[in-house]
């Protein structure tokens, strides 16, 4: 998901010199400040490799911001007072309450109650839309107050007000949940649920289009090469059948039989030179590499909220924290980001005391310019010049 941040924009773009940048962003703009890569390539007609360069570059600029599931707002501090007119004076909140409290065996704090006013009164949530919530989040083992405030705002994002747009809504995730549960079987996982990224790269996928035969067939081939399995990689393979047109297993068998008497030939396709054969697949490396190292982040990440309440408790405060300075500014914002790093330092301090080094969930690239993309807008790095030097004499 990416999102439009809109100061200082216009220079920025102009200095990225990317006529598809530009476009995606006035897409992004018309079309409320969010949107997938999958959504832009469909709404505007531009193939989807064109459209991750765009919005790279837009994220390498700092134009727009990339983001997984929508960050809670922070819950308006309702008056003591106030909150027992709204329980005891509103019989369908009261009702809702008495419901929550119902699920989660225990009575509301006042924390809780105060989110629960903000997303009903503020948002405009009804009762009955959020009770659908309630039995959604405890079907999917989430209940809590936090993943409720969390689906409010999404659900506030994504226009669904009413009983029967949140019933359709749901409706429509459990099929989706039933199709990912049949990729997981095709990928020989069945005995567990998908991860929070492994199903945002399922849901990928099922976007572009592909089915079950297409996605065996990928996973077949990173099996071959790998030996194991890494949706990261298997990504990279269904991304860069979108881009080709890749839809059936003839033409994927097809496409595998040309690279291999290209590579057996030591020629590049037609029309294409061999220094953009050999920079082609440099940045392919490039792209392996940065999937590698993000799965590498997101299965460490994943191991220490299984393994520590207290460092899950600090990434749940950090991720607030960054919700909240995204939404803020000026000293507000500036409190938030100070905050922020007492966050930071606080969880490397806890990382070291569980004997792990201070940046074991750093991303950090080889390239620090270009991120290890190979490319700084418009311009080629250092580093992609220099492998593809290293790749001509070899």
């Amino acid at each position: 998901m990416l999102r439009a941040d809109s100061h200082t924009a216009s220079s920025m773009i102009c200095r990225a010199a990317s006529p598809d940048a530009a476009i995606l962003y006035l897409y992004l703009l018309s079309g409320g400040g969010r949107a997938t890569v999958t959504q832009a390539c469909e709404a505007l007609n531009i193939p989807a490799k064109r459209m991750l360069k765009a919005a790279d570059i837009l994220l390498l600029y700092g134009i727009v911001s990339a983001e997984g599931a929508v960050p809670p707002k922070a819950p308006a501090e309702v008056p003591a007072q106030e909150l027992v007119l709204r329980r005891d004076g509103d019989p369908e909140f009261s009702g809702l309450c008495s419901y929550l409290e119902g699920a989660l065996g225990r009575i509301l704090s006042r924390r809780e109650l105060e989110i629960l006013c903000t997303v009903h009164y503020e948002l405009n949530l009804p009762c009955d839309a959020l009770m659908l919530m309630i039995n959604h989040c405890r079907s999917r083992r989430r209940l809590s107050i936090r993943e409720i405030e969390r689906l409010s705002y999404e659900w506030s994002d994504m226009g669904i007000t009413t009983y029967d747009r949140a019933a359709e809504y749901l409706e429509q995730q459990k099929e989706k949940t039933s199709r990912v549960a049949v990729i997981m079987g095709l990928f020989g996982i069945y005995n567990r649920r998908p991860s929070d990224s492994e199903r945002e790269f399922i849901e990928k996928w099922i976007a572009l289009g592909f089915d079950d035969e297409m996605l065996k067939l990928a996973y077949e081939r990173m099996i071959e090469r790998i030996h194991e399995v890494s949706f990261p990689y298997l990504n990279a393979i269904l991304e860069r059948w979108a881009a080709m047109g890749v839809t059936t297993k003839e033409k994927a068998e097809a496409e595998r039989k040309k690279r291999t008497e290209q590579s057996q030939a030591g020629t590049a396709p037609s029309g294409i030179s061999r220094d953009d054969a050999l920079e082609a697949q440099v940045l392919e490396a490039f792209e392996k590499k940065r999937h590698n190292r993000e799965l590498r982040q997101r299965k460490r990440l994943e191991d220490l909220l299984k393994k520590s309440e207290a460092f899950a408790d600090l990434e749940s405060q950090l991720r607030l924290c960054s919700s909240q300075a995204a939404r803020s500014s000026g000293t507000r914002r500036e409190a938030l980001l100070r905050q922020k790093d007492d966050i930071l330092s606080a969880r490397k301090q806890l990382l070291e005391s569980m004997g792990y080094a201070a940046d074991w969930l750093d991303n950090t690239p080889d390239c620090a310019l270009c991120q290890d993309r190979g490319i700084i807008g418009t311009q080629k790095c250092q580093c992609l010049k220099k492998a593809v030097a290293e790749l001509k004499k070899s």
